[in-house]
């Protein structure tokens, strides 16, 4: 397969555990913005609104950003701001239709920079309440394993039931947070990410509060290319539960490396990509 010409930047490098903490707190001090954003009360918009938003912009091929909860309610590390400060800026110079997903919580908990997209949708959960047509999405925010979980399945059982055609997802991984219950003990990374957490986590209140990272974070403290891409084949929703045999799904990591995950079926099967990025700060 041809090297996909959307994808760019540097491929994944291992990175020592004290190397990598070292850099964290480095860009912490590095950015005075990041503690410094604040959003007035939006104005959310109705599910009917949302999806015109995406219908609008997917006639002419523009992919949709999708952005669940950038908050420091559930990343109090702002440990994926820069990631998805960063894929807001790249949205707004391409003119791409970005939409935010928020809860309950205050709207003084949202880190975000840009506190204009095109839409803020309620979603307690994570919980997609209007149809993406889009066949492109980038999707940041997190819990990766919980409301950003919830957003994907949703958003993939959305493409399941309408007329088969190719479909991406873009996982921007140095913007979405994770806790890092994916980790399982005995297999990689698992002891390198309990010191980390144990550093980012000393002597701070909160316990489940503080022990978040982001996904390029993640690979950091795996290190081995072939069992990060073990890893994120961990993480993507489940594919396998909801699109049927005739599909072609496909795997595509930062290096432009492709995993067949399902060959489909026929000559031209649709296509369903999941690309991980490591970052939009290079675009």
């Amino acid at each position: 397969m041809r090297p996909m010409q959307s994808l760019v930047g540097s491929p994944l490098r291992p990175l020592g555990l004290v190397t990598l903490i070292a850099l964290v707190g480095l860009m912490g001090l590095l950015s005075p913005r990041r503690a410094t954003a604040r959003c007035n009360e939006p104005q959310l918009a109705s599910p009917q609104r949302a999806a015109a938003i995406g219908q609008s912009n997917a006639d002419d091929s523009r992919p949709l950003v999708l952005v669940t909860h950038p908050s420091k309610s559930f990343d109090p590390r702002l440990s994926s701001k820069r990631g998805v400060d960063e894929l807001m800026r790249v949205a707004k110079a391409r003119n791409w239709p970005t939409i935010y997903l928020k809860d309950d919580d205050r709207i003084g908990q949202y880190f975000v920079d840009d506190c204009e997209p095109d839409a803020w949708v309620f979603s307690q959960d994570g919980e997609l309440s209007f149809p993406v047509s889009n066949p492109e999405v980038y999707v940041a925010g997190g819990h990766l394993e919980l409301c950003l979980s919830r957003s994907l399945h949703d958003l993939i059982f959305q493409w399941a039931k309408a007329p088969p055609q190719h479909r991406r997802i873009h996982f921007v991984m140095d913007a979405i947070y994770s806790n890092g219950k994916y980790f399982e003990e005995g297999k990689a990374g698992y002891d390198d990410l309990q010191r980390f957490f144990s550093v980012v986590n000393h002597r701070r209140p909160g316990g489940e509060a503080w022990p978040k990272l982001n996904l390029l974070e993640s690979m950091g403290i795996i290190k081995s290319p072939s069992e990060q891409v073990d890893y994120l084949k961990t993480v993507l929703p489940r594919w396998d539960r909801t699109f049927d045999e005739r599909w072609r799904i496909e795997l595509i990591d930062d290096d432009q490396a492709v995993y067949v995950l399902q060959r489909g079926q026929g000559l031209t099967p649709p296509v369903l990509q999941f690309v991980f990025l490591d970052s939009m700060a290079d675009q």
